[in-house]
């Protein structure tokens, strides 16, 4: 949901197709989400076809953290400088924003205690870190950014060997979620372990090693590919949601990977590829919403919730509600999440950058 500075090559211009394609998958779990509270509160999930199927964003989300984790951080010299920086510059970036959402989801649970939804809440100190705990986040997305600070703080500890070990140890660490899923899958999914070594991290594995692919010179440039890759992606979605509910244990999250989460890799390497060959260039649109991903998919989810109550109580009828939630939720999800961007997202960006960046160069003042 988050990444470092989009690069042709750690450090240098933007890779506009992916930046794209976290703006996509952004609106994409905003529809989602309207589609379901279009059903919850008002039966009229009719409302917005195929919704049900845009939780899948979430999977590119967790494939294109990996990528943009290790083609980012790879190419960095000096290993203890550039865990701590990482670890450093992550915080920064995934913190704030998140504090801020939370915060105004807070607000309208205090304000609207009937439209949040009924479930048991974890400990405030689990809210405001993001570690696994028993009970819900009250910030619905939150789960999502869980499973990435773990991957982080195992990926800043990977960043401590230097050279090719990192990628010996990538090998390591893809092997161990790997049997661990298959042999010895945790039975308590509100802990560290799970969110280590579930099926799902292997996402953002898989993410690694499109980047490790791709700086190794490995090119797949075709537009009908990725388009294949979607359309697979989203058939995915639909069997998962069929069949999950009758899978139990971690067998949903290891159909969740294969069905979803297998053909996310392969559109993040091709469009990946096709933006270091300059063989397309996606909207302008599309790459605004890029940069401001992060912050819509954090602040639409409380929007959403405390909008489709208010929406439901103020108005009578079916379809008029449902139509003006759906348009006014789009809408103030957009809007505020520009807002966030400006004066949250974006300045607690550039301070994360610059500290990350003096941590890094402490050694070479020295």
């Amino acid at each position: 949901m988050n990444d470092t500075e989009l690069s042709m090559r750690p450090g240098t211009s933007v890779l506009p197709s992916i930046q794209a394609m976290r703006g996509v998958a952004a609106l994409a779990v905003l529809v989602h989400h309207l589609g379901q509270y279009a059903g919850l509160r008002f039966s009229a999930g009719w409302l917005l076809p195929g919704s049900g199927l845009l939780w899948s964003g979430v999977d590119i989300f967790f494939v294109l953290s990996g990528f943009l984790m290790a083609w980012s951080s790879f190419g960095k010299s000096n290993a203890e400088r550039s865990s701590v920086a990482f670890l450093t510059g992550r915080a920064g970036r995934i913190y704030p924003p998140y504090w801020a959402a939370l915060a105004l989801t807070v607000m309208i649970a205090v304000a609207l205690p009937q439209a949040m939804p009924k479930e048991t809440v974890c400990p405030a100190l689990c809210q405001i870190s993001l570690m696994p705990y028993d009970g819900s986040p009250l910030l619905g997305p939150a789960w999502t950014l869980s499973y990435e600070v773990i991957f982080y703080l195992i990926f800043a500890a990977l960043l401590m060997f230097p050279g090719k070990t990192r990628l010996f140890g990538l090998g390591v660490w893809t092997m161990i979620v790997l049997v661990s899923g298959l042999f010895f899958p945790p039975s308590n999914r509100a802990s560290i372990i799970h969110l280590a070594l579930a099926p799902l991290p292997l996402e953002f594995l898989m993410g690694c090693w499109i980047a490790v692919a791709l700086q190794k010179g490995q090119r797949f440039t075709s537009l009908f590919a990725a388009m294949f890759a979607l359309f697979l992606m989203l058939m995915g979605a639909a069997y998962f949601n069929s069949v999950s509910p009758g899978l139990r244990g971690s067998a949903a999250e290891w159909a969740r990977v294969a069905l979803v989460g297998l053909p996310a890799v392969g559109l993040v390497f091709t469009l990946a590829s096709m933006d270091l060959t300059k063989a397309i260039q996606p909207p302008h649109i599309f790459q605004w919403l890029g940069d401001r991903s992060y912050s819509l998919y954090l602040i639409h989810w409380p929007i959403v919730v405390g909008l489709s109550w208010i929406v439901h109580e103020s108005l009578s009828g079916a379809a008029v509600p449902a139509m003006t939630f759906v348009i006014c939720g789009f809408g103030a999800s957009l809007a505020i999440s520009a807002v966030m961007y400006r004066y949250v997202e974006s300045p607690s960006h550039l301070f994360a950058k610059a500290i990350s960046r003096r941590i890094y160069n402490l050694a070479e003042r020295s």
